[in-house]
């Protein structure tokens, strides 16, 4: 385990009080953040300055952000607003150049981009029993393309698209559930090729191909394979890690990362103000 040292620091122009949501990559050399204010800003990696404000209300209770593309030029958001935003960083009018509304306004809490197939998706708190996991093409976002709705029956936390199959994606929920769907179905039900019994979903993910890792919210986590529903082979047992907090000595987990060197774990400690990998 290593102790990370911060080697800079800055508020990002934030006003007292505030605090940061979420950070992604915006474009080489930089990153993007949301914030408690709403404010989507952009700032420079090595130093943490020339902090730029995309927009200082992105979304009435800004929840979630995203790279959208590999050049990093674009960028999504999502928002309590029921609404998913992309911004093209290149566009000096600082406004969002597609803009999408779920069903009924609820919600987003969680979203995932596809460039390869001009998919924006997003989960949904749950509102009037249904939590939605919905798709839009983001050359006609008049309206969703495809929507699940019974397959989570509480908040939809995460949502991901598998590393090489750009028709599947995975999504979890505090329902306790991760789900893996085949985007190529209509029908919810036979759309669901997986389903994984967690706990509460934190994070979850893809770590490879064949591998999906689960967070809960009380820092339990687990490896599972992804199975692939067209070979009938006896796929191997989840690893079943558990609370996490006391063999890494921390009080909780972040998030994990998949760096050069394979994945990690980022760990946090707030009576020490640390964060370990």
């Amino acid at each position: 385990m290593h102790t990370l040292k911060a080697t800079a620091s800055s508020s990002l122009s934030l006003a007292q009080d505030n605090y940061i949501y979420s950070i992604a990559s915006s474009s080489p050399g930089s990153f993007a953040a949301i914030a408690s204010d709403d404010s989507l800003r952009v700032f420079d990696a090595a130093s943490l300055s020339h902090v730029s404000v995309v927009a200082a209300d992105a979304h009435k209770g800004v929840t979630s952000l995203k790279s959208y593309d590999a050049g990093q030029q674009l960028l999504a958001t999502g928002g309590r607003d029921g609404k998913v935003k992309l911004w093209d960083l290149r566009n000096g009018k600082r406004s969002a150049v597609v803009e999408v509304e779920t069903s009924r306004d609820a919600p987003v809490l969680s979203i995932a981009c596809c460039p390869a197939t001009n998919s924006l998706a997003a989960g949904t708190e749950l509102v009037s029993y249904q939590a939605v996991v919905a798709f839009w093409d983001v050359r006609s976002p008049g309206q969703s393309r495809l929507q699940y709705v019974e397959s989570h029956n509480d908040d939809v936390t995460e949502l991901q698209y598998h590393p090489t199959r750009n028709n599947v994606v995975l999504s979890g929920s505090t329902d306790g559930l991760v789900n893996v769907y085949n985007t190529d179905i209509t029908d919810e039900d036979e759309a669901l090729v997986q389903v994984i019994n967690h706990g509460s979903v934190h994070h979850a993910g893809f770590l490879s191909e064949r591998t999906i890792y689960a967070l809960s919210h009380d820092e339990v986590f687990s490896i599972h394979p992804a199975t692939d529903p067209e070979e009938e082979v006896q796929e191997p047992n989840p690893v079943q890690f558990g609370d996490l907090r006391q063999p890494l000595g921390c009080e909780y987990i972040a998030q994990l990362c998949i760096g050069s060197q394979g994945p990690y774990v980022a760990a946090g400690h707030k009576m020490q103000g640390s964060v370990q990998p």
